[in-house]
């Protein structure tokens, strides 16, 4: 696979979520996706002021931190994210311009945010990625853990993993492809 830059697309608080019928050794679920662990209620509603970036998360820690509910602290995580300019299906790998699937992202995107807050934990693959909205995450969503070697927070190790199970998730039951590659990072706690 042709090397290239992941791509910062920035913060969200994600819901702790610990159990995933048949995955023993899980700690909590990494995934992209919000189909199981989910972001904090209302953030995308009309009725506040908009905060989020062109990829519809935060530029910043702290603008993400807002979002999750004061009393409901500890049952939330901060994670960052970094995509690819890569789309993957059973017929291999295409670079494209993640733009033309968030148009402007980079627009506003702090490009070099700090991290050292954040430990990676894993390469993640969602079959969609649009404004407002990431796809399922076939490891998580459609248990495809079952299929593919993950760690402990249900993502991937190794980004040659990752890239060669999206060319299979279509054959196994995943939903639709094509899938963008995610590294997932996650803040670790004081």
């Amino acid at each position: 696979m042709k090397a290239c830059e992941p791509i910062f697309l920035g913060f969200l608080p994600k819901k702790i979520i610990t159990e995933l019928k048949g995955m023993d050794n899980l700690k909590l679920i990494g995934s992209v996706s919000s189909c199981i662990a989910n972001s904090p209620p209302d953030m995308y509603s009309s009725d506040k002021p908009w905060n989020y970036n062109k990829a519809a998360i935060f530029d910043t820690e702290q603008d993400a931190e807002v979002e999750i509910p004061q009393k409901e602290r500890d049952k939330y995580r901060l994670f960052a994210y970094k995509t690819y300019n890569l789309e993957i299906d059973k017929n291999g790998v295409r670079e494209i311009d993640i733009g033309e699937k968030l148009p402007k992202v980079t627009d506003k995107i702090n490009p070099n945010p700090d991290l050292t807050d954040f430990v990676f934990i894993g390469y993640d693959l969602v079959q969609e990625i649009n404004v407002l909205h990431y796809g399922c995450s076939p490891l998580s969503c459609n248990g495809l853990f079952r299929n593919f070697e993950v760690n402990e927070y249900c993502l991937m190790d190794e980004i040659e993993s990752a890239v060669n199970a999206a060319m299979k998730f279509e054959e196994i039951g995943a939903e639709p492809p094509p899938y963008y590659l995610f590294e997932v990072y996650m803040k670790c706690i004081p």
